[in-house]
């Protein structure tokens, strides 16, 4: 499996190629299963640390329990909050590749993603760690991860670079409408209330 990461995101033209015949959805909610609680775990352990700092500040029994509590939410929803993050967007990059004209199957693609979600999760979880760089360097590795769907989504649907991209942006840009004007309706309700 770790193999499998470690190929997908030195050498993904010729990983993808080699384990497009390879799996499904069952396998690749395997990677993300697994990438999750690692990226769980690191999480979970900055939040029994910070959380057992915050709560000797606070009284009584929650006070003892606050980084435990952090801790085991982090080892568990990581996982399965990785999962349905993986199917959902999987499943709208399929729509709009079909769309473009897309061959591939759904179950392949998501596979491939997969290999290479599992280990970015557990890669951002860690220099997530580090102060202000870490969120610039995790922002440097999110546009490799769509050079790395463009990538799949070529090999997988047969087509074009362009609409690999156009599969994965349009979408981005829906969403980016979507939210942009969620938070202008949330300001401009705010504004008027206090007005």
């Amino acid at each position: 499996m770790y193999q499998k990461w470690i190929d997908v995101l030195t050498k993904p033209k010729s990983a993808f190629a080699k384990e497009i015949k390879r799996g499904g959805l069952v396998e690749g909610a395997k990677h993300i299963i697994v990438g999750g609680l690692i990226a769980g775990l690191i999480s979970g352990l900055v939040l029994l640390a910070l959380g057992s700092a915050a709560g000797s500040l606070l009284e009584g029994i929650l006070g003892a329990y606050v980084g435990i509590i952090g801790f085991v939410a982090s080892l568990i929803l990581t996982p399965i909050i990785g999962l349905i993050s993986w199917i959902v967007g999987s499943g709208i990059v399929y729509v709009f590749a079909l769309i473009f004209g897309g061959k591939g199957s759904f179950e392949r693609q998501s596979y491939l993603i997969a290999l290479y979600t599992a280990p970015v999760m557990i890669i951002t979880a860690v220099i997530g760690l580090v102060p202000v760089a870490g969120a610039f360097i995790n922002f440097l590795i999110g546009l490799y991860t769509l050079y790395l769907l463009t990538v799949a989504l070529k090999l997988i649907h047969r087509f074009s670079i362009g609409k690999a991209v156009l599969s994965w942006l349009v979408p981005s840009i829906i969403v980016g409408i979507v939210m942009a004007a969620v938070a202008s309706i949330f300001l401009m309700t705010m504004i008027s209330a206090l007005a």
